[in-house]
């Protein structure tokens, strides 16, 4: 973070080439969070937590919290003995890659055995199937179609390829809102969308079939259902039309939508360290304690530890393309863990087959669109929901596959984010720019980021602590685009909380404060925006953004000795012990019974003798 002395602005430079440090903290973030947040151990930053380092008040001393060396790992080259497990639990799974342990295994069969019935449970899926939500991606595909229109076959069908269609709640609000935007243009007058949900287990195209929501659909020829395991087939049997769809009958572009699948399918785990790349290998604890040991695993039994060891192999995958991305990794960080989509980037392999490599991709998930925003974690550890689990998802290296191809990826760029949502295009239409598409995407999907915003103010939500308040406010003035009086409107609602600021949300804060102060405009009765933000920089630790925000404060609404009292306070904590004496005499010369000033102004002058 660089500090900057324009008033009121901020400038980010977030590089990967950073060290990682473990925190020596026992605490953990309550696990509601960690639903949407990875778990394992948090970035310095992450330590403001509620129950973990109480907040900064306004103007007084910051919390230090003091960072623990990482453990490194040292290079390993053969298997390691079967370990000693810890007490009370049994090792199930020993000294394998991520994506070939039997965590997988146990996903499949809890969806395989529940089908729709696995989302009774409460695993999370509310954010993905809720009406903006829809009506989002349906501004994404007509956005794309407008672009691409000139190379689009109207005698042939645009297939919408839906993975792991779940409930399918979502598929129908995206078809009725599809169903309702088209016809307002008439350049789609003679589209044919054929909309097909999909999933692996064919308890849930059963059920798809049966509901009356989805029959004005397949009468008009708009919907069909299909089983198909993405991670292995590049071709699916249409169970309405009884069509075989490949890449044979594919003739449009096909658009593939995946929401909250790719963190549920294989990945591995990798380190750099000093840009050496470490394969991770996961041992599985299960714990036994007053259980039979022969009974069926349980995921809420099984824990993790990785032993990381040094590739002197840069061909690790068959894929080469897999390879280059890693090798990238390789060279652009210096020190961190990160994960792998492995599974992801296969399904995306028979994606590109089935539509002869004109493929646009849509996916929302928890995961990571900067590379920095991952590898700050020493280690990447599962969420539980019920009997399943996820891991984030590397939205980076899913980018880096498109773009190898020369294909180009969409992505949220706010690091506050419960979900990040991308979309990644491949073509063999390189006139075409999608202009259209980059306006919707950063205007509608990324500036505003209604997804997001409007899930955390949903009402109903019972969370009352810290960190849900500041969620909050932070999605009412990003649904406000940093207008200055929803700041200013909020502006002791931020100070009371703003201390126990997540890593996310702190940059997600910072963001917003330039923004609202780009829109800020002085007039006689205007709001005195300056003197919130001095408040907040200064929680934050940016005290030299404080003083220039107090220097603004006192330009624009005049001298006043509280102004020049908190200036003081800033310039101590910058150890500019001679300016802060100076602020605290102008504050008592212009009021003489400030007793705040008077006591500052005292100590500092028995540090100055």
């Amino acid at each position: 973070m660089q500090q900057s002395s324009n008033q009121g602005s901020i400038t980010n430079e977030n590089s990967v080439d950073n060290h990682h440090e473990v925190l020596s903290v026992n605490q953990k973030p309550q696990q509601g969070l960690m639903n949407h947040l990875q778990t394992g151990l948090p970035n310095p930053m992450d330590l403001i937590l509620e129950g973990v380092v109480g907040p900064q008040k306004s103007m007084l001393n910051h919390v230090s919290v003091k960072p623990a060396t990482a453990p490194v790992a040292t290079p390993n080259t053969t298997a390691l003995p079967l370990p000693q497990a810890s007490p009370g639990h049994m090792v199930i799974d020993h000294d394998r890659p991520l994506s070939q342990c039997m965590l997988w295994d146990m996903m499949h069969d809890y969806y395989a055995s529940l089908g729709i019935n696995a989302w009774k449970a409460g695993i999370p899926m509310f954010i993905t199937n809720s009406a903006y939500f829809a009506e989002s991606y349906a501004e994404i595909i007509i956005a794309f179609l407008e672009d691409y229109r000139a190379h689009l076959d109207f005698s042939e069908p645009i297939y919408i390829v839906e993975l792991a269609s779940g409930t399918g709640r979502f598929s129908h609000l995206l078809l009725k809102e599809l169903e309702r935007k088209l016809p307002c243009f008439s350049m789609f007058e003679d589209v044919k969308i054929r909309y097909v949900m999909t999933d692996f287990t064919d308890q849930n195209p059963t059920f798809w079939a049966e509901h009356p929501n989805f029959k004005p659909f397949l009468e008009k020829g708009m919907l069909d259902f299909a089983v198909l395991n993405p991670l292995e087939a590049n071709s699916m049997q249409l169970r309405v039309s009884g069509q075989m769809l490949s890449n044979e009958n594919i003739k449009n572009p096909m658009i593939a939508i995946s929401n909250y699948f790719f963190d549920s399918v294989h990945q591995d785990a990798f380190r750099v360290e000093s840009k050496v790349l470490k394969e991770g290998r996961v041992t599985l604890e299960r714990n036994i304690e007053g259980i039979d040991p022969a009974s069926k695993v349980h995921i809420t039994e099984v824990k993790t530890s990785f032993n990381y060891r040094e590739l002197y192999n840069t061909n690790y995958y068959e894929d080469p393309r897999f390879n280059g991305i890693l090798n990238h990794y390789r060279h652009n960080i210096k020190n961190g863990t990160l994960l792998f989509p492995l599974g992801a980037l296969n399904v995306i392999k028979n994606l590109q087959t089935l539509a002869n490599d004109k493929l646009v991709l849509i996916s929302s998930d928890k995961g990571y669109s900067c590379p920095f925003d991952m590898i700050r974690f020493y280690h990447h550890d599962f969420a539980i929901h019920d009997g399943t689990f996820s891991y984030m998802v590397n939205y980076d290296a899913i980018g880096h596959f498109f773009k190898q191809s020369g294909g180009r990826m969409f992505n949220t760029t706010a690091k506050n984010l419960s979900l990040q949502t991308v979309c990644c295009i491949q073509m063999d239409a390189p006139d075409c720019k999608f202009e259209r598409l980059n306006y919707v995407y950063r205007e509608k999907i990324d500036r505003a980021n209604n997804i997001n915003s409007i899930c955390s103010i949903m009402p109903g939500k019972s969370d009352d602590n810290a960190i849900a308040k500041l969620t909050i406010m932070l999605s009412q003035i990003r649904l406000n685009l940093a207008d200055p009086h929803i700041f200013f409107a909020y502006g002791q609602g931020l100070v009371d909380v703003v201390g126990h600021a997540l890593h996310g949300q702190r940059e997600d804060l910072l963001s917003l404060m330039e923004q609202a102060w780009a829109n800020y405009y002085y007039y006689p009765g205007e709001s005195n925006l300056p003197f919130w933000f001095s408040q907040i920089y200064y929680i934050l630790g940016l005290y030299e953004k404080s003083v220039a925000c107090l220097d603004k404060a006192l330009e624009l609404f005049g001298e006043h000795e509280v102004l020049h009292f908190l200036k003081g306070q800033n310039y101590e904590k910058l150890q500019q012990l001679e300016p802060a004496r100076s602020e605290y005499q102008t504050a008592v010369n212009m009021r003489a019974d400030f007793q705040e000033a008077w006591d500052c102004l005292t100590n500092l002058d028995s540090r100055l003798r």
